[in-house]
């Protein structure tokens, strides 16, 4: 049984758009990347990951596109279709993501000069007070406990009944 060449010409368009979606993907790895900063054994797990989980994808695709017949042009339109989403769509993304990182930084640096400066004041001074209260407090513990151990007797006193 043959295919027509719309059949064929359709099942490009949409492995291209797999592929689109697989772009899309990859682009969560990257911008996780981006904001965790992976160190080079997590990014080869991580594209490890992505390209077995994107192998059985495909391979779901193909199987259900062409009763499991692997055809060069559908893996072309998927690699076409990564190939246009990285390109367009997932460098600006990515940019988009470095800008908001950068604003989020200064943004944070900021927070820490304007709003955390005078809660670190009122922080060192209570510490400061707090310090003045346990002074006074362990003052008057030291000596309640030398009036206390004065009043007090010994057990051996307060026995009524030594022969028991």
């Amino acid at each position: 049984m043959g295919f027509t060449n719309a059949e064929q010409l359709w099942e490009v368009f949409l492995s291209g758009g797999m592929g689109f979606l697989l772009g899309g993907y990859y682009d969560v790895f990257r911008i996780w990347r981006k904001t965790a900063h992976s160190s080079a054994v997590t990014v080869f797990l991580q594209d490890c990951f992505f390209f077995a989980s994107s192998a059985v994808v495909v391979f779901l695709f193909s199987l259900a596109m062409t009763d499991g017949v692997v055809r060069l042009y559908v893996l072309i339109g998927v690699l076409a279709g990564f190939w246009a989403y990285r390109h367009t769509v997932g460098n600006a993304l990515l940019h988009m993501v470095c800008l908001i990182l950068r604003w989020l930084k200064t943004g944070n640096a900021w927070i820490r000069r304007v709003v955390s400066v005078p809660f670190f004041y009122v922080k060192t001074i209570l510490c400061r007070a707090c310090g003045k209260v346990w002074e006074k407090y362990r003052k008057i513990a030291k000596k309640s406990k030398e009036i206390l151990k004065k009043g007090l007797q010994p057990i051996r006193k307060l026995l009524y009944n030594r022969t028991v």
